[in-house]
């Protein structure tokens, strides 16, 4: 039931770690395809998967949490926050594949069994709602990251509240310093360019999050179609020269 991670850059015990968090996702799907969500008890995953209960709680929550085989998001905290302050050299394009790095190891979630939890998960509403509510928290997280570096690279604020309370406050001076256009357009045309600059930052954001979603997926399939073999990482420029080939770069 173990993809074979032995060719990978980690270590033995980083190896049986992920091992036994893989069996415990076959174990799991395995089960729940067979007998059904509610008939499958944690016991009955690890009876399968050949581990304690105990250590199955060390690497889930919950069996809802096996058959999606949840895994944390690996981004590290310091290379975020130089992410966010325009790092690491300053080419956004540059520092978006230093991102996907950062989230790429030997992943225990292959096609097959992100493909086996996404039909599981269709099947059974409590499991939809799971791994929505999950890609959702992670969605947020990486998109509050993506807008604290761009707010940085073009200069707008960062934060939602604190963006709204600035645009008011700039209306205001502005209509203050326009008393004479008597029909309000001084206003109107500094909200209008306040709501322009917001959608273009917002676009730029959507684009980052893309572009960083297709780098990671581009990289995983690479690597999977290599063997399996090596850092997943070591594919990422190829994926981006796939991604600047279809943007009709050179």
């Amino acid at each position: 039931m173990v993809r074979d991670v032995a060719d990978g850059p980690l270590g033995l015990r980083e190896r049986q770690k992920r091992a036994r968090r893989a069996a415990l996702v076959d174990a799991a799907h395995l089960l729940v395809a067979r007998d059904g969500l509610d008939a499958v008890t944690v016991e009955a995953i690890c009876a399968e998967a050949g581990v304690s209960p105990r250590t199955f709680f060390n690497y889930f929550e919950s069996k809802d949490d096996a058959v999606l085989g949840m895994e944390p998001l690996a981004l590290d905290p310091d290379l975020a926050e130089t992410f966010a302050a325009g790092g690491p050299t300053g080419d956004l394009a540059s520092d978006l594949e230093a991102l996907a790095r950062s989230v790429l190891v030997v992943p225990v979630m292959t096609r097959d069994r992100l493909a086996a939890a996404a039909e599981l998960a269709r099947r059974d509403p409590r499991l939809s709602a799971r791994l929505l509510a999950w890609m959702e928290r992670y969605r947020v997280q990486v998109d509050a990251l993506l807008r604290r570096r761009i707010a940085g690279d073009t200069g707008a604020p960062d934060d939602t509240s604190h963006t709204s309370e600035t645009d008011a406050t700039g209306r205001t001076r502005f209509a203050a310093s326009s008393t004479t256009d008597d029909d309000g357009g001084g206003a109107a045309a500094a909200a209008g360019s306040t709501t322009g600059t917001e959608a273009a930052h917002d676009a730029l954001v959507e684009i980052a999050g893309m572009t960083l979603m297709v780098l990671v997926r581009s990289a995983l399939t690479r690597w999977e179609m290599s063997g399996a073999r090596g850092e997943v990482g070591d594919h990422l420029g190829a994926a981006r020269a796939d991604l600047r080939l279809l943007l009709g770069g050179t």
